[in-house]
């Protein structure tokens, strides 16, 4: 059941009601899904913090509007980043011939995106969620 859809901005929410084991039919929590749309920007890591209980879900990765003309020669790629903690990894590797990937990767602390690319930005999907328990 969808509750509510207010929009602000790049990032919207929306409401789903998760029926659990609750004594006389009566709702015990609902979860809160905010769509994310992250712009990393060249030379300057994003970081994402999440609340307690959060989890972020990023769908996809896609070099930004221009992305294709920008790449310089046709073998240059262009490494995404995410660091967790201490751990920095390779999230995806794009190219002319690959501007996107799609992915299910979820994250439950906080964490950072950069990426190599000296003249573009990339740009990263999904969505983050928070399990609201009504009656605690």
């Amino acid at each position: 059941m969808l509750l509510c859809c207010p929009s602000f901005g790049e990032i919207s929410s929306v409401a789903f009601v998760i029926p659990g084991v609750v004594k006389y039919g009566v709702l015990s929590s609902v979860i809160m899904v905010s769509l994310l749309g992250l712009e990393v920007k060249a030379k300057v890591p994003s970081k994402v913090s999440l609340g307690g209980g959060s989890l972020v879900h990023i769908s996809q990765v896609t070099l930004g509007p221009g992305g294709l003309s920008d790449l310089k020669k046709d073998n240059e790629t262009v490494m995404v980043h995410v660091k967790v903690g201490e751990k920095k990894l390779v999230l995806a590797i794009l190219s002319k011939d690959t501007p996107q990937r799609s992915f299910d990767l979820v994250f439950d602390e906080d964490f950072e995106i950069s990426h190599n690319w000296k003249n573009g930005d990339v740009h990263l999907l999904g969505y983050q969620n928070e399990s609201v328990d009504l009656y605690p």
